[in-house]
């Protein structure tokens, strides 16, 4: 008789044994994997996420779009989200997934490939990044210094260091959500009015994670 496994079954424990023999840290990772743990970590990131916009819904006493939530549009962006969601080990960006899909259900008037785009961008996202964008959108000074820049405005709006703002910019400029061009000094008035760097895609984003903590 053949000492091959004789199933799929008997293939999986196998290899588990052969892994727990010669490395045991991957050895156990592969069997939480096949024993159903880490689904059960994927459920758990889904569920906080589906958690969070029941709250929202609940909160904010928001009007669902039924019509549209009934759509084979929604239905695919939300298989779509909450896979991601599923995905991801930042509980941040879960958050911010819990968000998304509150926009959606309630406000948004754009089409899927839009809602797609916007969701897919979110993923790269940090509440850093978040608060630089909001930091571009503030109101200027009305009596700024004689010259500044946009480090420095944005170190006051957002409490973040020159380095995170840096890091932050250069990122969401690679995400088409920002457009900030200028590192140097300038006039205050310049330094001050700087909504206009943010992209349209960035001020799309900003539509759907706006208000909602």
């Amino acid at each position: 008789m053949s000492n091959f496994p004789s199933d799929e079954t008997d293939k999986a424990i196998a290899t588990v044994s052969t892994l727990a023999s010669f490395i045991p840290c991957v050895g156990g990772a592969v069997s939480n994997v096949l024993s159903g743990h880490s689904q059960q970590r994927k459920f758990n990131r889904v569920q906080e996420v589906l958690d969070g916009l029941a709250a929202r819904l609940d909160d904010l006493k928001s009007k669902v779009n039924e019509e549209y939530v009934r759509t084979e549009d929604f239905e695919e962006l939300l298989e779509q989200t909450l896979r991601k969601a599923a995905d991801e080990r930042n509980a941040e960006i879960r958050d911010l997934y819990a968000r998304f899909l509150h926009h959606v259900v309630t406000e948004s008037t754009d089409d899927y490939d839009d809602q797609i785009e916007v969701m897919r961008v979110i993923e790269s996202l940090r509440s850093v990044h978040i608060k630089v964008m909001n930091g571009l959108l503030e109101k200027p000074d009305p009596n700024p210094p004689f010259a500044g820049s946009v480090s420095q405005t944005l170190q006051r709006r957002t409490g973040l260091s020159e380095e995170q703002i840096r890091n932050a910019i250069e990122i969401l400029n690679d995400l088409r959500l920002t457009n900030v061009q200028s590192s140097g000094m300038m006039t205050g008035h310049g330094a001050e009015r700087l909504d206009h760097t943010i992209a349209p895609l960035g001020t799309r984003v900003l539509e759907y994670l706006r208000s909602l903590q």
